[in-house]
């Protein structure tokens, strides 16, 4: 991975399970984050796009490093990471 995707990094952490907050919850820490300028919403979204196009992406190794997930692990996949994520910014975001 030639990209840092340091927003990506922070949105992950957002959604992180060990906060154990609702959907809602997370959404407003990410709008927050995004509004106080913690987040560029303009490189994140290229670096999500970046993300989906690239086969080699390691969706679940990057969730794991940036603790989307914390428990269960043996249980997800690249794909199951990445729809999960996608579920959970896409509408808000508007990511394409």
């Amino acid at each position: 991975m030639n990209n840092s995707f340091d927003n990506l990094r922070v949105v992950f952490n957002i959604f992180s399970e060990e906060y154990d907050l609702t959907l809602d919850q997370n959404l407003g820490s990410l709008e927050l984050s995004i509004k106080e300028g913690y987040i560029d919403e303009l490189q994140l979204k290229k670096e999500i796009k970046q993300a989906l196009e690239d086969p080699e992406f390691q969706w679940l190794d990057f969730a794991i490093e940036n603790r989307l997930i914390v428990y269960n692990k043996a249980n997800y996949n690249n794909e199951s990471i990445k729809q999960y994520f996608l579920s959970l910014i896409c509408e808000f975001l508007k990511v394409d």
